[in-house]
C-alpha cells in the first residue's frame, strides 16, 4: 500500500498537519465497505492515524477482501449487515447522526440510495447538501475548489447562494482566510438569454452586500479569467477574483463534472470530494475514482472536522 502524496504539497501539508494534531483519531463510518478501492484508502489513512474506521456491510466479504490484500484490520470496527443493503446504509448514517463518527463515506453503494438514507436520518442542515471538489494540481500554486458538480443538475439562483455558502465554508478551514469565488459563464457580461451570467450577476451583488458571509464573488467569468492573470489582463478584467479565484461556481452539474474530470485526466490533479451541507462531512467519491482520491478525500474530510472539535 504505497499511497504517496509527496507530489502533492497540499495535500502533503495537510496530512503532516493532522498527524502533528494533538488528539484522538477521527471515527469515519463507511456503508457497503467491502470494496478494495476504498478499502485500501481507509486503511492507509487509520495506520497514519487519521482515522478510526467503522465499515458496515457484509463481514465476511469484508475480512477476505483484507486477507486477500494482505491488509490489517486491527484497529477497524466491522459491523455485520450481510447482504442487506439498506442496512449498511442506515449503519453507517446513523452512526454519524449519533455522534459516535465525525466522517461518513460512501463504498461500493450507488450516490442515490447513499443520498436518500443520508437525507432520510437527518444530518443534512438547513440548507441544501452539495459537492465540493478539491484540487491539487501539479505546477499550479494553489488549491482549486468546484462545486457542484455532483449532486445538484440545474441549480437556481437560491440553490447557487447555498451551493457557495457549502463551499466556502469548507476553503475557509482549508485556506485560513476568505476564499475568493469565480461565477463562471462562457462570457464575462451579462446577457438576458443566459442564465448563468445573470445568477452570476447577482450573487457577486448580494456577497458585495454581505448577504453570503465571508466571500468574495465575482461573475460572471470565464473559467480562463477565473483561473489566470493573464487572461483576465488580455481581456481587460481588474477584480479581486479575477486569475485568482480559489473556488469555481459551476452553472450546472454538467460544467462542474467535466471541468472536474479534465483536471483528473488531463492535468494529473488529484480530487478530493466531499459533500457539504450535512452535521458531518460525507465523502461522495465516484466508484471509478483511484484510492488515491478517495485517501485524498479522507484528508480533506479529517482536517475539516478538526476544525470543528
Amino acid at each position: 500500500m504505497n499511497l504517496d502524496f509527496t507530489g502533492y504539497v497540499h495535500l502533503d501539508r495537510m496530512l503532516k498537519d493532522i498527524i502533528k494534531h494533538d488528539g484522538e483519531p477521527l471515527g469515519l463510518s463507511v456503508a457497503n465497505a467491502a470494496d478494495k478501492d476504498v478499502l485500501e484508502a481507509v486503511i492507509w489513512a487509520k495506520e497514519k492515524g487519521l482515522i478510526r474506521p467503522y465499515l458496515s456491510g457484509n463481514k465476511g466479504n469484508i475480512i477476505a477482501l483484507a486477507r486477500e490484500m494482505n491488509w490489517s484490520l486491527e484497529g477497524c470496527t466491522i459491523l455485520d449487515t450481510g447482504d442487506n443493503l439498506d442496512g449498511s446504509l442506515d449503519t453507517a448514517v446513523n452512526l454519524a447522526m449519533g455522534g459516535e463518527t465525525e466522517i461518513l463515506m460512501k463504498g461500493m453503494v450507488h450516490s442515490v440510495p447513499f443520498l436518500r438514507s443520508v437525507l432520510k436520518s437527518g444530518l443534512r442542515q438547513k440548507g441544501i447538501l452539495s459537492h465540493v471538489a478539491v484540487f491539487d494540481i501539479p505546477r499550479y500554486e494553489r488549491l482549486l475548489f468546484i462545486t457542484d458538480g455532483g449532486i445538484n443538475p440545474q441549480p437556481d439562483l437560491n440553490a447557487k447562494k447555498e451551493i457557495v455558502r457549502n463551499g466556502a465554508n469548507l476553503a475557509r478551514v482549508i485556506l485560513g482566510r476568505t476564499p475568493l469565488v469565480a461565477a463562471l459563464a462562457t462570457v464575462e457580461t451579462v446577457e438576458e438569454s443566459m442564465s448563468a451570467t445573470v445568477d452570476a450577476a447577482l450573487l457577486s451583488k448580494m456577497a458585495d452586500r454581505g448577504q453570503l458571509g465571508d466571500v468574495i464573488i465575482d461573475g460572471p467569468l470565464g473559467f480562463d479569467n477565473a483561473i489566470s492573470s493573464e487572461a483576465a489582463r488580455h481581456k481587460g478584467i481588474d477584480s479581486q477574483v479575477a486569475g485568482k479565484a480559489d473556488i469555481l461556481l459551476a452553472s450546472n452539474i454538467e460544467v462542474g463534472n467535466l471541468v472536474s474530470k479534465s483536471i483528473t485526466y488531463f492535468g494529473q490533479g488529484v480530487m478530493a470530494g466531499v459533500v457539504m451541507g450535512s452535521k458531518v462531512p460525507i465523502i461522495l467519491g465516484s466508484r471509478a475514482d483511484t484510492p488515491q482520491a478517495k485517501a485524498a478525500s479522507i484528508i480533506i474530510a479529517v482536517y475539516y472536522a478538526l476544525s470543528k472539535k
